[in-house]
């Protein structure tokens, strides 16, 4: 869409569409009218009109007078959304570019556990048995025979006409303090029997029924995006409609990785190689070992990287992948993958590293 529908105030007097419009009391529409008109009049038409989905969200962001704000829907699969009027599709995976650009800045909302399968955040948390992952388990009292120092659950003392009979010695127990004590409670599994103090933290997933151990299920943080200075100072700039251009080269990139090639895009006489880092076994990764095992053999890659390369190369860590940027005159993209090979040794875990070459000329080029 063109029209620049997605600046224009929504005004709703019924009351159904809460905080997602920019008014509701009839006394403040020419108000709230008059504050979008001179918000976008200090765009150029070329951002007013623009197809760029970046573009569109900064000025819905910046005419608006808001924030991108998360909320939960539990309706959705996500369990998180933006807003019913929210003029952009996937919302959240541009508010993160732009945040990674500098554009926009987080705060953040919730962390939600996630299905790795289906990426539902519907998933119901219980306690589960440590041996059979079933969740059919009770809380139950220990006895302990002083005589003979049997220890076990109180069902198993437990005889005709609600006397206690030790399992071991079979003597009657009368006296509790002088024949038996309480010795504490343990969690007790009614499907496979396992008893222990402490019980697991599953999750299964409600939408496609994926079980979880609690220490393998994956976690997504949603975040509240604000507007940046640098994201205003883009929106008064006129821009070419039709491609990326140099503005959004790239923008996944770390925003210290964008300075450093900005920076050595001044040094045409230099050459430079940026590499991208992915872990295509990430995902059995975490669901056999966790989350927190798959970071720990990451950063281990990479701090094993910045010894083998040393200070010329610059090695960065991202969201989703990581990035070498090499020193053209030391290293080239295969003695990279021999270093990659040779520190994956190191590792416990198999993360799967492949290596690809960037082009990233245009954001070298690139003077803001």
């Amino acid at each position: 869409m063109r029209s620049g529908g997605h600046l224009t105030p929504v005004i709703d007097l019924t009351g159904r569409l809460s905080d997602d419009a920019d008014c509701i009391d009839a006394r403040e529409q020419e108000r709230v009218i008059a504050a979008f008109q001179s918000r976008r009049s200090a765009m150029p038409a070329s951002v007013q009109i623009s197809a760029r989905p970046q573009i569109r969200l900064l000025a819905y962001l910046f005419v608006s007078g808001r924030s991108l704000t998360a909320r939960y829907t539990p309706d959705t699969k996500e369990a998180v959304g933006y807003g019913k009027l929210c003029p952009i599709a996937n919302v959240r995976n541009l508010a993160e570019e732009l945040a990674d650009s500098g554009y926009l800045s987080r705060r953040l909302f919730d962390r939600v556990h996630v299905c790795d399968r289906c990426s539902s955040s519907r998933l119901n948390v219980r306690e589960e048995c440590p041996s059979c992952r079933g969740p059919n388990l009770s809380s139950v009292t220990l006895l302990h025979h002083l005589r003979c120092a049997y220890q076990g659950p109180e069902h198993d003392f437990r005889a005709a006409g609600g006397r206690l009979i030790c399992p071991k010695c079979a003597r009657e127990l009368r006296h509790y303090g002088t024949d038996y004590e309480r010795s504490g409670t343990v969690q007790e599994c009614h499907d496979c029997r396992h008893a222990g103090s402490d019980p697991s933290v599953g999750f299964v997933c409600m939408d496609c029924s994926a079980h979880f151990d609690g220490e393998a299920v994956r976690c997504v943080d949603f975040h509240h995006y604000d507007l940046t200075d640098a994201g205003i100072a883009l929106l008064r700039r006129p821009q070419e409609d039709g491609r990326d251009g140099p503005s959004f080269a790239l923008s996944g990139l770390p925003l210290e990785l964008r300075a450093r090639l900005r920076a050595v895009g001044t040094e045409p006489e230099e050459p430079h190689v940026l590499c991208e880092l992915s872990y295509l076994r990430e995902r059995w990764v975490v669901h056999q070992h966790g989350p927190d095992a798959f970071e720990r053999a990451r950063q281990q890659l990479l701090d094993d990287l910045r010894n083998r390369l040393g200070p010329a190369s610059y090695v960065s860590q991202g969201r989703a992948y990581d990035y070498v940027l090499l020193d053209g005159t030391l290293a080239t993209e295969a003695s990279l993958q021999d270093h990659i090979r040779q520190s994956s040794q190191l590792l416990t875990i198999d993360l799967g590293v492949t290596v690809s070459a960037l082009d990233c000329s245009d954001l070298m080029n690139c003077k803001v």
